[in-house]
């Protein structure tokens, strides 16, 4: 059997992450292959760090809502462990230092730090990664206040492909399949993001549903991007916060072979 027979909302492992990905949409507009969105919320992790040398004062305490600028496009697309260079004059580095230093006079902790984590990509093994295709993404281009297309081989969801309506007249894409259902927005954090996150409140638990960010800015806010809520469809939080949690996509070729899992019901390991 191979990745383009399964169903729409089908579920999938791959091999070496363990990482469980929902089928989105087999051909979706403007990607290759098949579209997988994470099942969970994989990690937490601020969005970007603040830039404590911009010249511009809300970029020194928020981050850049710039989401081709953002630390996390940067982590999601490289599999190196030194994966971090400035996107830009005043980009800093999403570090302990950095992080704390936030607008948060209540709470001054550098919580779930990635400078020094292997990038995203180093998750899977070596199959699975070449199989993932380097799409066009559209993005907001918030210092032009337009559309551009970022390559990218994992990024967010942004509003428009998450089902998500808003005023926005800037649309990111449209609909992804998996999501003409909107409960499949839902999403509740793994085992290992719970095990491995610096923020522990009582609801960062397997069993409960969670936050996580989309690539969507607020308007012309450069300092505010929009995240998946577990209530309302979507709300908005600086993007240097540091405990919103990651729900990665990528397309890959159709063609990989799966294999129905042994021990899971209506679950198929790929990679």
């Amino acid at each position: 059997m191979i990745l383009s027979q399964l169903p729409v909302g089908a579920k999938v492992r791959e091999k070496t992450s363990g990482l469980v990905f929902l089928v989105g949409e087999h051909g979706h507009a403007g990607y290759q292959g098949t579209t997988l969105v994470a099942n969970n919320v994989i990690g937490q992790a601020c969005l970007d760090a603040p830039e404590q040398n911009n010249p511009a004062e809300r970029l020194r305490l928020t981050g850049y809502n710039y989401y081709a600028f953002s630390n996390l496009h940067q982590w999601l697309n490289s599999q190196d462990r030194d994966w971090y260079s400035p996107a830009h004059e005043y980009d800093a580095a999403p570090t302990e230092e950095n992080i704390a230093s936030r607008p948060n006079f209540w709470d001054k902790h550098g919580y779930n730090a990635y400078a020094q984590r292997p990038g995203f990509l180093s998750w899977f093994g070596e199959t699975f990664r070449q199989a993932i295709y380097e799409s066009a993404v559209p993005c907001t281009n918030s210092q032009q206040n337009g559309l551009e297309f970022i390559k990218a081989k994992a990024f967010l969801l942004s509003t428009a492909e998450a089902g998500i309506r808003t005023s926005d007249p800037l649309k990111e894409g449209t609909r992804i399949a998996v999501f003409h259902d909107f409960r499949m927005r839902y999403a509740t954090p793994s085992a290992d993001a719970v095990a491995n996150s610096g923020w522990q409140p009582a609801y960062f638990k397997a069993e409960f549903l969670f936050w996580y960010w989309l690539r969507t800015p607020k308007g012309n806010d450069e300092g505010f991007t929009c995240y998946a809520h577990n209530v309302n469809p979507y709300s908005y939080k600086f993007c240097c916060c540091p405990w919103l949690g990651i729900r990665p996509v990528i397309n890959v070729d159709s063609s990989l072979p799966v294999d129905e899992s042994a021990n899971v019901r209506a679950l198929y390991l790929i990679g």
